[in-house]
């Protein structure tokens, strides 16, 4: 559900960069179509979604968002779980003055890449 997914995006929480781009509907329908994105559902209402990019044998995650009346379930680990089952490697962006997203993937098991910025997160999987 679309309409769900925009919701969700809309009440995020989180700081992010002023430059920052915004998904439009048609962004997320992309998404949608080349199967970029999956959601968790809990009876058929969407909680939240991981938008990645697949690079064949490893993914740039791009975002994860949980609605905030679903969080604390560990439902964003289950959404880097199924992530995690598919590739070999995994990358993550995080802003740097998102301590609480940087602190949840750090919990996953990503480390601090040494790249151009230092909010990136890598992970070898398999």
């Amino acid at each position: 559900d679309i309409n769900r997914i925009l919701e969700i995006y809309g009440h995020k929480t989180i700081n992010t960069m002023k430059d920052e781009v915004r998904y439009s509907e048609e962004d997320f329908s992309k998404c949608i179509e080349g199967n970029n994105i999956y959601v968790y559902d809990i009876e058929s209402d969407i909680c939240g979604f991981i938008l990645y990019y697949n690079h064949i044998t490893w993914a740039y995650v791009e975002m994860i968002i949980v609605d905030k009346k679903y969080r604390g379930q560990s439902i964003g680990k289950k959404l880097f779980d199924m992530i995690e089952s598919i590739f070999d490697f995994v990358e993550v962006c995080c802003y740097a003055d998102d301590p609480k997203t940087n602190e949840f993937i750090e919990k996953l098991g990503y480390q601090k890449s040494n790249q151009l910025t230092d909010w990136y997160y890598k992970k070898i999987i398999k």
